[in-house]
Formats: structure tokens, C-alpha cells, sequence
């Protein structure tokens, strides 16, 4: 399907991925309103749909751990907000330890 583009904007994004997704939305946020994001098929149809649903809180660094944290908070106030209602549920996942021994730790 052929689409016209503008001819200039202030930002180009390349993927429409959860990342470029997400580098949208921010933007828009700031008050940017010139995006083209750019997708070769359809949004989240690459890789990101193999995680969809899933967002861990528990990485192995303070940063991820912050991110992650940050991202579940960023999916609970979609529902907030017009026209963005997404399906969330919160379920704490279960971690058993992989051995007996490390029961007793």
C-alpha cells in the first residue's frame, strides 16, 4: 500500500516496534507533533510480539530493575488515558528454586 509521506518532520523513527513505539509516544509526550514512524509491515508484528503481555519487574541491575518498573507504571496509566485502553492484569509471577539444596536459602 503506497502512503504519502510528508516531506520533512522533526523526527523519523525506523521501527514500529515496541522500542519505536515507545520513542513515539515519549516524543508526543513532550509535546512533539511532526513523528513519522516508519514500518515495513504492521506495528509489533516483528519480534515484539513474543513478549507481548509479559513485563517482568525483577532484572539483573538496578537500571533494568528501574526500567522495568517504570514500563509496568507507564501500562498501568494507559488505561487512563483517551482512546489507549489495553487489557492489563497483574499477576506476580512464582520463582521455584531450581534444586532443593537452594530451599534452604
Amino acid at each position: 500500500m503506497a502512503v504519502d509521506l510528508p516531506t520533512r518532520a522533526r523526527a523519523v523513527i525506523v521501527g514500529g516496534g515496541v522500542i519505536g513505539c515507545s520513542v513515539a509516544y515519549h516524543l508526543t509526550k513532550m509535546g512533539w507533533s511532526d513523528i513519522v514512524l516508519l514500518e515495513r509491515k504492521q506495528l509489533t508484528s516483528g519480534t515484539t510480539w513474543h513478549a507481548a503481555g509479559l513485563v517482568g519487574q525483577l532484572r539483573q541491575s538496578i537500571n533494568m530493575t528501574q526500567l522495568a518498573r517504570y514500563t509496568a507504571g507507564l501500562y498501568r496509566g494507559l488505561e487512563a488515558e483517551p482512546a489507549k485502553r489495553p487489557a492489563i492484569a497483574n499477576a506476580a509471577p512464582y520463582h521455584s528454586p531450581p534444586h532443593p539444596a537452594a530451599w534452604r536459602n
